[in-house]
């Protein structure tokens, strides 16, 4: 369990891309979610720590040669 204010911290960071961000995550899970509370809290919480690598690896996808041969 965390400390109250650091967990209102992660939350107070919370702007309109990280919502658009976890929307996007939700829309692309495959997996049937059993708490769906548990899970958008999590996922709110964890945000703006994970937002960063997830663009940065949408986009190095994006950007790599095509390895497929012709």
């Amino acid at each position: 369990e965390r400390p109250v204010p650091i967990v209102k911290s992660m939350f107070l960071k919370l702007d309109k891309d990280h919502i658009c961000y976890i929307l996007k995550c939700l829309h692309n899970t495959e997996k049937k979610i059993g708490n769906i509370k548990a899970y958008l809290l999590t996922a709110l919480y964890n945000a703006p720590m994970t937002i960063q690598n997830y663009y940065t690896n949408l986009a190095n996808c994006d950007l790599a040669p095509d390895n497929r041969q012709k």
